[in-house]
């Protein structure tokens, strides 16, 4: 997925005060399940993790390791989609010199975190999990898609994006582009529960664009693209849809092919965590339906 990470880092970045410089912990399994209310604008969010490991057993491997397991145990807004660099810190705050900080910090008010904790799977693997809602948000939305807009234009001017980043991309997709900035439409939106995601492209460029999906991909694409439920393309916009709908709920699950290592599940066990007496993965799938993720 590397030729398309700069595409991915035109949404996902805005919504990081920090974007670390590597992965401390890993894991071969991740489920991220979202419902969204209508009525009350509010999101919750269930990312469970699986597998969690370090890179190595070394002991300066497992030090970093358990320091994140402590940052997140310990109630702090930090999650991962994967692997760096998505991985996000919502309690760093923006540093002012960066662009849009009082937007972001605006966007990070209105996401709580409700529960975080640990269990194990049927492997006896270390497991976590995060459970975050997000309120008002039809305008945190809002605000992306112009953030979004705004991180698109300057890329355009700055020569950030061409055929070196998207396979597709000469100057007719320029232009689409600057014609989409300028409608002010949407990059992102919710609808019938998935995550939808749009951006400008022309009839050349979708031919293009496919078959760089169809031939291009890597070994780090986690899975992305299994976990699309619908592509379109009309009217000069291709549309993603991502998510399948699980009852009340929509479910994005990706995975990547690693070792998984019991050391850092031993140094937690070692130092108290209980994992005898956690949830089972069930249980915590079922978090979305308690009365804190409905807001009573």
């Amino acid at each position: 997925m590397k030729r398309f990470s700069k595409l991915w880092a035109l949404g996902l970045g805005l919504f990081a005060a920090v974007l670390c410089g590597g992965c401390d912990v890993e894991f071969p399994n991740q489920e991220i399940r979202w419902r969204y209310d209508t009525e009350a604008d509010a999101l919750d969010v269930l990312i469970v993790y699986r597998g969690v490991t370090t890179p190595a057993a070394s002991e300066e491997a497992l030090d970093k390791g358990q320091a994140v397991a402590d940052r997140i145990l310990g109630g702090r807004r930090e999650f991962m989609l994967m692997d760096w660099p998505f991985l996000f810190d919502l309690d760093a705050d923006p540093k002012e010199s960066e662009p849009l900080a009082a937007e972001l910090r605006a966007a990070y008010d209105r996401v709580q975190l409700v529960a975080a904790g640990a269990f194990q799977d049927e492997d006896q693997r270390l497991c976590a999990y995060q459970h975050f809602r997000m309120t008002e948000v039809s305008h945190v939305l809002d605000g992306f898609n112009h953030l979004i807009g705004a991180q698109a234009a300057t890329a355009l001017d700055e020569g950030d994006l061409g055929p070196d980043d998207l396979p597709w991309f000469d100057e007719g997709e320029v232009e689409a582009w600057r014609g989409f900035i300028a409608d002010r439409r949407p990059w992102i939106a919710l609808e019938q529960g998935r995550l939808v995601l749009r951006a400008p492209i022309t009839e050349a460029g979708a031919a293009r664009a496919l078959d760089a999906i169809v031939h291009q991909q890597d070994d780090e694409d986690f899975g992305f693209f299994a976990n699309l439920s619908g592509i379109t393309v009309a009217d000069g916009v291709a549309e993603f849809a991502v998510g399948h709908v699980e009852g009340a709920d929509t479910v994005v699950r990706l995975h990547r092919d690693i070792d998984v290592l019991s050391d850092l599940r031993d140094r937690l066990v070692t130092g108290g965590l209980d994992l005898a007496h956690a949830s089972s993965l069930a249980e915590v799938r079922a978090l979305l339906d308690t009365p804190s993720a409905k807001g009573n």
